[in-house]
């Protein structure tokens, strides 16, 4: 037999199930179209030109797609398995008619062939007809220009198709091997049904112990910064337990029911307990990988969009009364043309004199230690960061009067080390150390003009002085060396908000003047979070599709499968109407277990998730558990109309046609 014909006999099979292979298609086409643009704007964007969040934009767009690269492998060889179940019976029967294995490895390959070339071409077509509207999406997030002029590029479909058809080789080389170890009469064989299901009592204590500890972990996270290690570890064993839960927890469960004369007897539960004792054994993989997937997608779609919404709120945070902090200007009359310029004027301003912007220090046993201290650190010291202003200043920021002795420094404390005394490590002429003790007072009020763990306020007399001893070293004594501190200028101007985002344009282009805005910020934290927000979306609808795909495939063989088994029960005396119920009432079990599972899951991650949302500097309200909620009962929803949906389906297919 020469090759044309196992291309026209593959032709056949594909379109003879079109049903099957379809889907997984359309899914390869989307995750081609989905890569293409992720990989398209981390190539041709010129992020290094971008006026906002343009680092942080190019690592999520890289990260992302790696990411992907990951999970289209993973979704590839999950439905590839799916359709190996499908296409087993037919393959054997091949063999049954006279095909050898070598026959039958080229009839497979070349439906792998098809398949592939045919998704590519798809994927290709997806990315000439969405991929400007993806692009410009993500643009309309990002808030900027990402791209000029869109064009396909042909050398990147390329790559990408080199990438998809490798993974298809992989699957290709599984499905080779399992038709080489398998003998005809195994491929033509289902499951041992009239074999009852064995409890695994191992695995059903594994899933019991991997999901326990994971939810502990999970809430017993206080720093997302030194505890990432056990939340990657906590997702690991969710997901390990999960399905161990279904594999073996799910059977036991059953097998303890039916131990149970008196509720196995009765008429409404000894079909349903009996039939869900074998079904539950294939479905279990499924009902697990469901659960993974709905837990991935409410919490990626709420928290990227907590964040996206939450930015506005977060920069507030950042600038809760003045709009503007400027450094860099010290001449009045400077700033009043560059105001005027841009048709202002100053509403209210509060001067700072800084005596240094921020620097390291260390934070040993409740004593805080500055100057010569580098070589001093040992490995249980906390080493914050510290910014020195004048007492005058503080007072001005703060709206308070305090009074300080000649020995005391006032201390704003960020972190969670109380310090009640201030060492100050110098070196002096003759290269010997002396050591000048301070008191601390702890400042009772805070202000977010200077976002450093700790702000020593010191004696305006002393300001001066305080440039040697943040350093160590007494320098400023040399008339070579500046003894003006820099002045810190926290204002709010009247006008409109173009004019305000034009000074603070103007004022950053500036090199030697140092702005951190409220519009600047803001345009900043939407251009990066955009971005974050639309690969969550492309991830949700990647999530959203392989959900629909378990689904359908699995919608797909109860049609097809049970029509037997349902023929069966009414030969022996079960009304259609009984037949019904009882489909109902297993459905019921098999298709919300997954969504309530996984809404147990989002509920156990939520606050190690909410801790990961403070990374990003959103605080306290990061990561919405309302809109979290809000997810977990849409999903429920969707399953609940599914399950309708379903039942209806196998009511007029089945229950309605002469069984």
């Amino acid at each position: 037999m020469n090759i044309k014909y196992y291309l026209t006999l593959a032709w056949s099979d594909i379109r003879n199930m079109k049903d099957i292979y379809l889907p997984y298609g359309g899914m390869m086409s989307m995750c081609f179209c989905f890569l293409y643009i992720i990989a398209y704007l981390g190539t041709h964007g010129n992020f290094y030109s971008l006026t906002k969040g343009s680092i942080m934009t190019l690592d999520l767009l890289t990260c992302g797609g790696v990411i992907l690269c990951v999970l289209i492998f993973i979704l590839c060889w999950t439905f590839s398995l799916t359709i190996r179940r499908q296409i087993s019976t037919r393959q054997g029967l091949y063999r049954v008619l006279g095909f050898s294995r070598k026959n039958l490895l080229l009839l497979n390959a070349c439906e792998m062939i098809i398949i592939s070339v045919l998704a590519l071409i798809g994927g290709m077509i997806f990315c000439i007809v969405f991929g400007k509207l993806l692009i410009m999406s993500a643009e309309r997030f990002a808030r900027q220009t990402l791209i000029q002029g869109i064009t396909v590029d042909m050398r990147l479909m390329l790559w990408i198709s080199l990438f998809m058809l490798s993974v298809g080789l992989v699957l290709l080389v599984r499905d080779s091997v399992y038709i080489v170890t398998h003998n005809p009469l195994t491929m033509l064989r289902k499951e041992k049904m009239q074999e009852q299901p064995k409890a695994k009592k191992l695995t059903t204590i594994f899933g019991i112990v991997f999901l326990g500890v994971g939810y502990g972990i999970s809430l017993s996270v206080n720093d997302i910064g030194d505890d990432l290690e056990k939340i990657v570890f906590a997702i690991l064993l969710v997901i390990f337990g999960t399905y161990c839960i279904f594999k073996g927890t799910g059977i036991m469960l059953l097998k303890l029911l039916q131990r149970n004369e008196k509720l196995y007897y009765h008429k409404k539960h000894m079909i349903t307990l009996s039939n869900l004792l074998f079904r539950l054994r294939s479905y279990a993989v499924s009902m697990a990988s469901i659960t993974i997937l709905l837990t991935m997608l409410i919490l990626t779609a709420s928290m990227c969009i907590s964040l996206y919404t939450g930015v506005e709120d977060s920069v507030k945070q950042r600038f809760p009364e003045y709009k503007f902090i400027i450094n860099g200007i010290n001449d009045d009359q400077q700033l009043q043309q560059i105001v005027k310029k841009h048709h202002l004027a100053i509403q209210k301003e509060v001067l700072i004199p800084v005596v240094h912007g921020a620097m390291q220090v260390v934070v040993r046993n409740e004593e805080l230690w500055i100057g010569k201290v580098n070589e001093t650190i040992k490995e249980n010291d906390s080493v914050p960061a510290l910014t020195a202003i004048t007492l005058s200043g503080y007072q001005n920021a703060t709206n308070t009067q305090v009074h300080l002795k000649k020995d005391e420094v006032l201390l704003l404390n960020r972190t969670s080390h109380p310090i009640h005394t201030m060492n100050i490590r110098m070196e002096n002429d003759d290269h010997t150390i002396s050591i000048m003790k301070k008191k601390v007072r702890s400042s009772d009020v805070d202000f977010e003009v200077f976002p450093t763990d700790l702000v020593l306020i010191v004696p305006d007399q002393q300001a001066v002085a305080y440039l040697d001893y943040l350093f160590g070293e007494y320098v400023h004594d040399d008339p070579g060396y500046s003894t003006t501190l820099s002045m810190y200028r926290s204002m709010n101007f009247i006008g409109s908000e173009d004019n305000q985002k034009a000074l603070a344009a103007d004022l950053n282009a500036n090199e030697e003047i140092t702005i951190e805005d409220y519009y600047t910020v803001l345009d900043e934290m939407m251009s990066a979070y955009g971005s974050f927000l639309f690969l969550g979306i492309l991830f949700s609808i990647l999530f959203i599709f392989s959900i629909f795909m378990i689904l359908y495939y699995r919608m797909h063989e109860d049609l097809r499968e049970h029509e037997h088994e349902y023929s069966i029960l009414y030969r022996i005396g079960l009304t259609k109407r009984e037949l019904s119920l009882e489909s109902a009432r297993e459905n019921r079990w098999l298709i919300l277990a997954p969504p309530i599972l996984a809404i147990l899951h989002c509920l156990m991650a939520y606050p190690a998730f909410h801790l990961f949302a403070s990374l990003f500097g959103f605080g306290k309200n990061g990561f919405s558990f309302m809109l979290m909620g809000e997810g977990c009962l849409v999903v429920l929803f969707v399953f609940i109309v599914y399950m309708l949906l379903l039942q209806m389906l196998i009511k007029k297919k089945i229950m309605i046609r002469k069984v």
